[in-house]
């Protein structure tokens, strides 16, 4: 691995201080709060200020991506309501390691996700993660690494029962790429050695490969859609427990097949996916790749989702595809075969409903059987009695005739 990208594994002795030449023993890591695939991610205290902090230690690259990233985004208020704010970084005194220190008390989305709970509103988790992403686009930023430990939340008793969106913030800003040349945003003048590094991560086939776009199986051109592309994989795996591809873990090919299998409307996956998000994805494959996308269609589907009242329009108006939509009106509420097991794991009373449904349905048969037979005897019946009336008209017949 090229050392410019390493980042350190290793599982420290708690608690650590972490010390830098502009603040002696100023952070106290205190707990693990996440394992992801590129690092520990720990929780603790700015001793001087006794307020809680996130830690995450990084790469050279993702050092230097870092500072230039906060340096262009950091000073506006979208930032403070979309991204996990930063308090310091630096590069660690005994190791030599870089680090960056975030703002505390917030969940590592990744984790729910992981236990499959129900923590956040369906529609709640989009709307704030999608905020945030649009934030990056708006400021010509692509995120070259989205998963689901890519947000974090906070759970706010005051919004609970609001209709206001759950407080979701974006991370892992290390692996945030300033594309070039996207139409209608200025481009920020940058450190030439953050410019390479763009340029490295823009070119090469970095992603993964259970999140990325679908495009990028089969060509390593990068566009903005692919992060709402990865976000709707997101999305689908925090509704329904896992992903689709999870039984094919290091396969792209059927991964890839898994993907294009998806965006058709009897695609026998989906069931805890509110019926009229799944149309997103067409949404978003139907977006002009090279522009920063325009997410005016999928707010819409959101509000619809929301609202219920204009549960028509929704149907009869779709922007994606109408034969999609009128599929997912057939499918209403009904459980995938390959989805049974796990469905009724997870909601018994879909269980007890669907056996109550067959146990009425086999009564029903019965009943019919049952009226079957009885009408079948009196039609024999009334077969044999109109038998014996012919015979017996036609012996009168011959006797009259004698």
């Amino acid at each position: 691995m090229d050392p410019s990208e390493y980042v350190s594994g290793e599982k420290y002795t708690l608690p650590l201080v972490l010390s830098t030449n502009k603040k002696k023993d100023g952070y106290k890591l205190e707990e693990i709060i996440c394992c992801g695939k590129f690092g520990i991610v720990y929780g603790g205290i700015q001793t001087d200020l006794n307020r809680k902090i996130i830690v995450k230690f990084l790469s050279p690259n993702g050092y230097l991506v870092v500072n230039e990233f906060l340096k262009i985004m950091q000073d506006t208020d979208r930032f403070k309501t979309t991204i996990l704010n930063s308090y310091d970084n630096g590069i660690n005194i005994e190791t030599n390691i870089p680090f960056l220190v975030m703002e505390g008390e917030w969940i590592n989305f990744g984790e729910i996700v992981n236990s499959k709970d129900y923590i956040i509103n369906y529609d709640r988790f989009f709307a704030g993660a999608l905020q945030a992403v649009e934030y990056l686009h708006d400021r010509g930023f692509y995120h070259n690494n989205l998963r689901p430990s890519s947000f974090w939340y906070r759970i706010d008793e005051k919004l609970k029962f609001s209709n206001q969106t759950t407080p979701i913030k974006l991370a892992d800003y290390e692996f945030c790429i300033k594309k070039p040349n996207i139409s209608g945003k200025d481009i920020d003048l940058l450190d030439p050695e953050v410019s390479k590094i763009y340029e490295k991560w823009y070119s090469s086939k970095s992603y993964d490969i259970n999140y990325c776009g679908m495009s990028l199986h089969t060509e390593p051109i990068k566009y903005m859609k692919h992060n709402l592309e990865s976000l709707f994989y997101i999305f689908l795996e925090y509704c329904e427990g896992e992903l689709p591809w999870s039984k094919y873990p290091n396969d792209e090919k059927l991964i890839l097949k898994e993907k294009m299998e998806m965006r058709k409307p009897d695609y026998d996956y989906f069931y805890f996916v509110p019926r009229f998000m799944r149309e997103i994805i067409c949404f978003i494959d139907n977006m002009k790749p090279d522009e920063v996308p325009n997410n005016e269609k999928i707010w819409e589907r959101l509000k619809e989702m929301r609202g219920w009242e204009n549960f028509y329009d929704v149907v009869n108006e779709t922007n994606g595809d109408k034969y999609y939509m009128h599929v997912l009106m057939l499918q209403m509420n009904k459980v995938p075969d390959r989805r049974k097991l796990d469905v009724y794991k997870r909601c018994p009373g879909v269980k007890e409903a669907a056996d109550k449904e067959r146990i009425e349905k086999m009564k029903r048969k019965e009943k019919s059987i049952e009226k079957k037979e009885v009408v079948t005897s009196t039609e024999k019946s009334k077969q044999k009695e109109s038998f014996f009336v012919k015979l017996f008209k036609k012996k009168s017949k011959n006797k009259n005739k004698t």
